[in-house]
């Protein structure tokens, strides 16, 4: 066996000579490749190895020969290539994939329109509430949609009600009505009136301050009867003029002994009583301030005259009385 033979850093040359042919010279249990070679180097044998036994590619039978053969050299140079290769296995661990499927139905929502005009054609303009325009162009809502409808008068009208139909609207607020869409068709009208122009004509009369005059007269006493006998004194006219013209009268005089016998004329008559006959005294004298209150009857102006002296004399001479005993 050539020099530096070696298997598992032994070597095999100087194990194997010529002159230690019958020992094998290897440990029980040396193995070369899994296989225990001592069992094929027997003591008192010549190395027997099965053709084709190979040690790191050499094949080591050639190097041994039976018992009594010549022990034949082969050097054999063998260049041995070791080729490492790394299998580098990686593990791809897939996570698991969870697949989510949406299914969309899209339900359509029915919309309902609203109709608005006005009345009369002209009157005046109706639009949607800023914010509140339809769901569905031009003028349809959802059910449930809030809807605000305006109104402005034109020039020459002016606004009057609103006629709404298919909904039960809300007309607290000037100018607008709103309520939620049914799921029915709704008609909004704004109803306006012509502007009437009235023409007023207004006559001032300027009326002279209302006055009253009375013209006072001496009064004379008369005798109703032999028994009871009365002083009256001439009529009193009361003279009123300016205001309007139609006049209210209103006599007083602040002697209770005298009676206004038509108080609530222009002019009257002032009475005193007295039983003078029967008494046979001397004649008695009934003297007051009276005064006439005069009303305008159109302008309730009220003028209260100047006092008027009334004096009444009951004369027994002049009352034709029987002459006293």
């Amino acid at each position: 066996m050539p020099s530096g033979f070696k298997v598992n850093n032994v070597d095999f040359d100087s194990l194997f000579e010529t002159p230690r042919v019958g020992t094998a010279g290897l440990a029980t249990g040396f193995k070369v490749g899994g296989t225990d070679i001592n069992d094929r180097y027997t003591a008192g044998s010549y190395p027997s190895i099965t053709t084709g036994f190979k040690v790191g590619g050499t094949d080591i039978n050639n190097s041994f020969q039976e018992a009594g053969g010549t022990t034949t050299t082969t050097t054999t140079t063998t260049t041995t290539t070791t080729t490492t290769t790394t299998t580098t296995t990686t593990t791809t661990t897939e996570e698991p994939t969870t697949t989510t499927t949406t299914t969309t139905t899209t339900t359509e929502v029915p919309s309902y329109a609203v109709t608005k005009s006005v009345s009369p054609v002209g009157g005046g303009t109706v639009n949607w509430q800023a914010g509140y325009e339809p769901d569905v162009a031009p003028n349809k809502y959802y059910p449930g949609s809030v809807v605000i409808v305006t109104e402005s008068a034109n020039s020459g009208y002016v606004f009057d009600s609103w006629t709404i139909t298919g909904v039960t609207g809300d007309t607290s607020i000037p100018g607008e009505v709103s309520f939620v869409m049914p799921t029915n068709a709704v008609s909004v009208t704004a109803n306006y009136n012509v502007v009437t122009t009235t023409t007023t004509t207004t006559t001032t009369t300027t009326l002279e301050p209302l006055s009253v005059n009375p013209t006072t007269l001496a009064a004379n006493g008369t005798c109703d009867s032999a028994t009871f006998c009365t002083a009256t004194s001439e009529s009193v006219g009361a003279g009123a003029s300016g205001g309007s013209g139609s006049y209210s009268y209103q006599w007083n005089i602040n002697n209770p002994s005298i009676v206004i016998l038509n108080p609530t004329s222009a002019s009257t008559s002032f009475r005193a009583f007295g039983l003078y006959c029967e008494l046979c005294g001397p004649p008695t004298t009934e003297t007051g301030t009276a005064y006439v209150v005069v009303t305008d009857n159109v302008t309730e102006e009220v003028v209260t005259s100047a006092n008027i002296a009334v004096t009444l004399t009951n004369d027994r001479a002049l009352a034709n009385c029987d002459p006293c005993e």
